[in-house]
């Protein structure tokens, strides 16, 4: 089972990844199929950013909780998500950053990302997804299986809006040397 869930935590963020390169490369070809899909991209990172995220990790983290039953997944990723967001923020075409702030930035991030991994593990005892926040728990047996999986949608998945607009926001700030950056 660990081995299984580690390849599902490994594989998940990929369709994001992959959908990402393909905008950093195709972006300025005005002949390619999706053009105005890359125009889009290019123009509007934050909501980008948002749309990835909702339907990567809100819909199919989601999907993947209703086939085993558990939201394990989560707690893994609140140690990946800054990571990916740095390196999105400080890649995207548009932005306009100072290198050595970012690389320090991303560095960081990468440390505090490995120490939180580190301790994540450790708890599990070293098993990928062992078993899922205990608040997650305790909300099934509060409110028992009758639309959990529609509630596990509004109340987990959508619920992490909230700390994901803080790192947004902080990793633009860091990120950003100018108050227009990214057209906001």
């Amino acid at each position: 089972m660990a081995f299984k869930n580690a390849l599902i935590a490994l594989m998940a963020p990929l369709p994001s990844i992959f959908f990402y390169i393909s905008f950093l490369n195709h972006y300025q070809n005005d002949q390619h199929l999706l053009s105005p899909l890359w125009n889009w991209c290019y123009r509007h990172p934050l909501i980008l950013a948002n749309t990835i995220f909702f339907l990567n990790i809100d819909v199919g983290f989601w999907l993947i909780s209703l086939l085993q039953s558990s939201n394990w997944m989560i707690d893994l990723y609140w140690t990946v998500i800054p990571v990916l967001l740095a390196h999105y923020f400080a890649s995207h075409p548009d932005g306009e950053y100072n290198m050595w702030r970012s690389a320090v930035v991303v560095g960081l991030t990468w440390v505090w990302a490995v120490r939180l991994t580190h301790n994540y593990l450790r708890r599990e005892k070293w098993q990928w997804g062992a078993r899922e926040d205990w608040r997650f728990t305790d909300m099934a047996q509060q409110h028992g299986q009758t639309g959990g999986g529609f509630r596990s949608l509004v109340f987990i998945s959508f619920s992490r809006y909230s700390y994901l607009e803080y790192v947004y926001l902080y990793t633009l700030s860091t990120q950003s040397t100018s108050q227009s950056t990214y057209g906001t």
